[in-house]
């Protein structure tokens, strides 16, 4: 009985295990036939993106040598489109209020103490027992005078965020040995004339033959003959090279 069960326990495990082989299978082929098909259209759809940026940069510099009259500097695209430059802090509303504080100082009685203190004041006043300088003890022992505050709301300064040229990505080829995509050269990529030449750089840069297509190399490896030349090292000879 037990040794069926353990049987049985076993046989389960390995289906689940095959479920879940199979399973991750299907996914990775899947994704896979994807990236072949998907991912070099998309590869040279964002270098192309790149290459109108970095034309229209240039002809903003060409531009903003010498401007018309009364026009103002034209921006770089990505300054354009992507920018975040931060603001500076903004009043919404500024409005007096009186608020109940511990006595000798400024700090705010809570929420739920205001109305105590209010109701208080308002008792002591109608008996005609307010004191002069406007101090009230409420429940706890608490010592509460009303004191006067602008009430302010506002945005916050918020700071700039900087970002990323768009030529800053790095789009390897698909297959390893082929010329990326895609890859900025040093600091170019906020130079719009040296993404441009990148780009022709990396159009005339070919893939590795793949290895079926290697060209064979030929050696003779020189064998010892005797038990005393057996020892010496064997030598070898590329063909391509002279005897």
């Amino acid at each position: 009985m037990e040794k069926r069960l353990e049987a049985a326990i076993a046989a389960a495990t390995e289906a689940e295990l095959s479920d879940r082989y199979n399973a991750a299978k299907a996914k990775a082929d899947a994704a896979a036939k994807l990236l072949r098909k998907e991912y070099p259209d998309l590869g040279q759809r964002l270098v192309e993106l790149i290459r109108v940026v970095a034309e229209a940069d240039v002809a903003i510099e060409e531009a903003n040598k010498r401007l018309p009259e009364d026009a103002a500097a034209l921006w770089p695209v990505e300054v354009t489109v992507r920018r975040r430059p931060g603001s500076e802090e903004k009043t919404l509303s500024e409005k007096e209020v009186q608020l109940w504080c511990h006595a000798g100082s400024w700090e705010i009685l809570p929420d739920n103490r205001q109305g105590e203190a209010e109701k208080r004041a308002k008792e002591l006043g109608a008996e005609g027992r307010l004191p002069s300088d406007g101090i009230i003890h409420i429940h706890g022992g608490i010592r509460a005078v009303e004191r006067r505050f602008i009430r302010r709301t506002y945005l916050p300064r918020t700071s700039p965020i900087h970002y990323s040229p768009l030529a800053s990505v790095v789009l390897p080829g698909l297959v390893a040995g082929d010329p990326p995509i895609w890859e900025h050269r040093n600091n170019s990529t906020d130079m719009p004339r040296l993404v441009l030449a990148r780009m022709s750089d990396l159009a005339i840069m070919r893939p590795m033959p793949p290895d079926a297509d290697q060209e064979p190399v030929t050696q003779l490896i020189a064998v010892a003959d005797t038990p005393a030349k057996a020892k010496e090292e064997p030598a070898t000879i590329d063909m391509a090279e002279e005897p």
